[in-house]
């Protein structure tokens, strides 16, 4: 919710992608001094965790603003763009592969 109302602010592009990659390794470096004390811990979405993915989400929305706001590139991304408004067939696609995804003996 800070995040949309930070790009929802009169600020410009720039000053926007800024202050979401500084939030964004905050979390990082946040969450990893904390897995000192509270461990990192998907399956239980400890708080070190959540800092720790929530700065690496950040990460990857200030690079792309910067990519399709500021650089321009959207007509170079269509293909993300399919991906993105069609999130329940790029979930379903990904568990399909997942299941058919054949295990090799040998190194396991």
């Amino acid at each position: 919710m800070l995040t949309g109302l930070w790009l929802r602010s009169s600020r410009t592009l720039q000053q926007k992608a800024k202050g979401i990659l500084a939030a964004g390794v905050s979390g990082l470096l946040l969450g990893d001094i904390w897995n000192f004390w509270f461990p990192i811990n998907k399956k239980l979405w400890t708080s070190s965790y959540v800092l720790y993915a929530a700065g690496w989400t950040l990460l990857v929305l200030a690079l792309c603003l910067w990519l399709v706001e500021i650089r321009k590139l959207n007509r170079r991304l269509t293909f993300w763009q399919v991906w993105g408004t069609n999130a329940i067939t790029a979930y379903v696609f990904a568990e399909l592969l997942q299941s058919t995804r054949v295990q090799n003996r040998f190194l396991s």
